[in-house]
This record gives C-alpha cells, sequence and structure tokens, in this order.
C-alpha cells in the first residue's frame, strides 16, 4: 500500500485530471488513480453536467455496486429528510455509509447545479487522524480499535441496514485499515 498521510498544510498539489484526458491516456488515468489511492480522494474536472455522469466517470477504471439508492443517489433538500444529505446543513467530517457491510470504497461526488450558496466539500484525512491519536494517546486509540460501534439506516419500508465495526479499523497484523 503506497498511502500518504496529509494535512491542509501538508497536502502539496490534490491529484486533478480532465475527464477527456482520463478517458483518452490511459497512462495519466492510471497516475490519477495511484494519487486517488495514495490519498484517498482526487477530482476530475471537464464533466458533463447531466444525471448519471458519475456512471461514465466510474466505467473509466471500475464498476458500480448499486445500493437502496440505485446506481447513484441523487441529492437534494426535501421537506422531512431521512438523511443529511437531502439537506442543506454542512456536514462534519464523517464516513459515509459505516452501515454497510462492505462500505463503499471509492465514491464519486458531482455536482451538477447548486440552487444555494456553499456546498464546499471537506475532505479530512482519518489515517492521519489515526496515527495522531495513536502517538498522542495508545488508551483511546486501542479503546477505538478494540469495541465495536454499531451503526445503522432505516430507509423505507424495505431498507435497513445494520453493521458492527470498530470506529478504527486494523487487519489482523495490526495494520491501519
Amino acid at each position: 500500500q503506497n498511502l500518504k498521510v496529509w494535512s491542509n498544510t501538508t497536502i502539496k498539489k490534490i491529484p486533478v485530471i480532465n475527464y477527456k484526458t482520463a478517458k483518452s491516456n490511459k497512462k495519466l488515468l492510471i497516475n490519477w488513480l495511484k494519487s486517488l489511492n495514495s490519498f484517498g480522494f482526487a477530482k476530475i474536472n471537464g464533466c458533463e453536467k447531466k444525471t448519471g455522469t458519475v456512471i461514465k466517470i466510474a466505467k473509466l477504471f471500475g464498476y458500480v455496486r448499486e445500493t437502496n439508492y440505485g446506481k447513484w443517489f441523487n441529492v437534494k433538500s426535501k421537506t422531512n429528510a431521512v438523511n443529511l444529505a437531502y439537506t442543506n446543513l454542512g456536514l462534519q467530517a464523517h464516513t459515509d455509509n459505516p452501515y454497510r457491510d462492505p462500505v463503499p470504497t471509492i465514491q464519486i461526488l458531482h455536482c451538477l447545479k447548486s440552487s444555494t450558496k456553499g456546498g464546499d466539500s471537506k475532505v479530512v484525512d482519518g489515517f492521519k487522524a489515526a496515527i495522531l491519536l495513536k502517538k498522542q494517546n495508545q488508551k483511546y486509540f486501542d479503546l477505538l480499535t478494540k469495541y465495536c460501534a454499531r451503526f445503522e439506516y432505516k430507509g423505507d419500508e424495505k431498507t435497513h441496514l445494520k453493521s458492527r465495526r470498530p470506529m478504527i479499523e486494523l487487519s489482523p497484523d495490526g495494520e491501519l485499515l
């Protein structure tokens, strides 16, 4: 694994590729994907502003794992929302869908149109946070790796997802996952 921990002061360059370039230049696409794997996030620009474009992006390097939302998830502000994604509230740093098993791997976010001000994305390096916690307080780190939290999502009558996992997951040999 070529994991690179970062912060907003240490990351020099966010990996970025243009969609047309990604389609036509496999070498640049592979380099971009390597950066995505190392940093945990990357940008792609120059995409069509159409519903379903995320599927075209995903097909450049993989496949779509369909969920209860379908092949993609339209985020729109709704009254009586059952998910924070359906509100215009700002979100704190979080991990999406911890109630899924397996959890999402690569997620593609694509803004077609924003009806309100804001909407900036914030990205946090959870690996760096876990490493810092381990250095600063081994006891708390151990608690978050050894005891499971319960995660649950109840959507419509057909959707009830649950999982139990530690907040910080380690492989059997102690590697940070």
